[in-house]
């Protein structure tokens, strides 16, 4: 409030007597000698029974009456004229509908004053309606995964009004667009403002997977009126990382591959995790932990998540040796890795690409791959 009358001041002091209301309809009081101007121009949709104030500037004429008219010029209702203010109430404007089921909007009015003088002024002037309920947004989380980043899984939310008071606020969601609304008993809203770590969802709980929507929607009540707000998170599933392309071959100087690191080796070498097979294949080396199971279900490389790759190779028998290869294969493999200075298992999925033959024998094969670690 403070901020908006030091702002009319000096807007009354830099052009006189002249409307700040309206940049395009500018009106020199200066004859005059008064102006009107609206005070409280933002309110919530809770705010429908409230007094708003007018600020009044004299200089030797006294405001008579003021009425208060819509853009088309039709009547609202009289302010009630006070000691340099008037005021009337948010009731007067009518039923806050803003269009096809929009409750926020804005209300064009004029100001018409009757001056002591026998002028008229006839000022605009706009309320704008928000809702009293405003969230941050949160587009997505990751399932299962509590490491996401905080400031893109928690969701903001603050209540405020003009003036009206809060007498309840409270939270529901439900699941997908088909759901049923249920009360969030799981999570306490602080009555002005707030957070909710979505990181930290209770998956089992809300019985989400993969896929699933969660929606939340905020209700603030004051008396009989009533303000929602309805916000919606994707679960996304956690995938692999990026693909990389290789060559496997019976080349003795790169004969070896590793998947940790996405570079060849020697025949002989203590860093590959596979080798190239006499039997046009591949097997595992080093002592490297590292086991593949087939899959033949159509589009797998391109289509599953790590979850899918897990239940995958649970379901099958794990080899450590692969024979004759051919082009389209596809392999989820499962191991471990050192991060930093823990190990952690690491699932992920291997295609063959197209085979070399010399002679009649493969030489060589490519490979696509992809790898991730599954957080819990």
């Amino acid at each position: 409030m403070k901020q908006q009358l030091k702002y009319l001041s000096l807007c009354f002091l830099a052009v006189g007597l002249w409307s700040c209301d309206d940049d395009e309809a500018l009106i020199d009081t200066r004859e005059v000698g008064a102006n009107a101007v609206l005070v409280d121009r933002n309110i919530s949709v809770l705010d429908q029974n409230e007094d708003v104030t007018i600020e009044l500037f004299t200089n030797n004429v006294e405001f008579e009456s003021i009425t208060i008219e819509d853009g088309d010029g039709n009547v609202l209702t009289t302010a009630n004229i006070g000691d340099g203010t008037a005021t009337f109430s948010t009731s007067e404007l009518g039923d806050f509908k803003f269009g096809d089921d929009e409750v926020t909007g804005t209300y064009d009015l004029r100001i018409v004053s009757m001056l002591s003088s026998g002028e008229v002024l006839n000022d605009p002037a706009s309320i704008n309606v928000d809702h009293a309920i405003e969230l941050s947004e949160v587009d997505e989380i990751t399932y299962l995964d509590p490491t996401s980043d905080e400031e893109e899984t928690i969701l903001g939310y603050s209540v405020s009004t003009f003036n009206a008071p809060i007498d309840d606020f409270m939270l529901e969601w439900k699941k997908n667009e088909a759901g049923t609304y249920v009360e969030a008993d799981d999570i306490t809203l602080n009555p002005e403002e707030g957070e909710i770590d979505l990181a930290n969802l209770d998956y089992e709980a809300y019985d989400l997977a993969p896929g699933d929507t969660l929606y939340y929607r905020f209700t603030a009540t004051s008396g009989s009126l009533q303000d929602q707000v309805v916000t919606s998170v994707v679960v996304v599933p956690q995938v692999f990382g990026s693909s990389e392309s290789a060559t496997i071959s019976n080349d003795a100087t790169a004969t070896q591959f590793s998947f940790a690191t996405g570079e060849n080796y020697a025949e002989g070498s203590s860093e590959g995790e596979i080798i190239f097979t006499e039997v046009e294949g591949f097997e595992v080396v080093n002592d490297a932990l590292i086991s593949f199971v087939e899959v033949t279900e159509e589009d797998f490389f391109s289509t599953v998540d790590l979850m899918d790759a897990r239940e995958a190779f649970e379901d099958g028998t794990p080899v450590t040796s692969v024979p004759n290869v051919e082009a389209g294969d596809v392999f989820v493999y499962k191991t471990t890795r050192t991060v930093e200075g823990e190990e952690v298992v690491a699932y992920g999925l291997m295609k063959v690409g197209d085979v070399t033959v010399v002679n009649g024998t493969a030489v060589s094969f490519e490979i696509e791959y992809k790898e991730g670690t599954i957080v819990e």
